[in-house]
């Protein structure tokens, strides 16, 4: 694929251990053979980050103890923009969200939302080919997926 990235590491943020689970066997029998992180909330992600390179991909459930995937964005995006201006986040909830939230995710830079906490292939097709080319299937970074259960 011309100009196209290699996606070398992934972080799952979720505060449910089964969860996080699902989605890195799932990302496994995709074919992924990068490197896969776990945290169970924002502010191990945050530590994580801090104390490793920056992953390519980042799919974070929004609503979690401690600190809420809102509060990583903000956090995420007081990084050194060069660190962090290749960095997919992918946001992942069970719930539709309030207007304020998604104005606050429209905010930060390369940001999707998918309505569901399990990952899909579909799901995982469509966020590696945007952070591969660059460029995602709409006019902007921001896209929104409604997933059938």
């Amino acid at each position: 694929m011309e100009g196209s990235r290699g996606i070398d590491s992934i972080l799952l943020v979720d505060d449910n251990r089964g969860t996080n689970f699902f989605n890195s066997s799932l990302l496994k029998r995709f074919g992924y053979k990068g490197q896969i992180s776990m945290v169970s909330n924002v502010k191990k992600a945050l530590d994580h980050i801090s104390d490793f390179n920056i992953p390519d991909i980042i799919f974070l459930d929004i609503n979690m103890p401690v600190m809420n995937g809102i509060e990583f964005l903000k956090a995420f995006k007081d990084l050194s923009k060069e660190r962090s201006k290749n960095t997919l986040v992918v946001i992942l909830t069970g719930v539709e969200l309030t207007d304020d939230y998604k104005s606050q995710i429209e905010e930060a830079e390369r940001t999707k939302i998918v309505y569901s906490k399990m990952l899909s292939s579909s799901v995982i097709y469509d966020v590696f080919l945007d952070y591969s080319t660059g460029s995602p299937q709409g006019n902007d970074l921001f896209q929104t997926y409604k997933l059938r259960p």
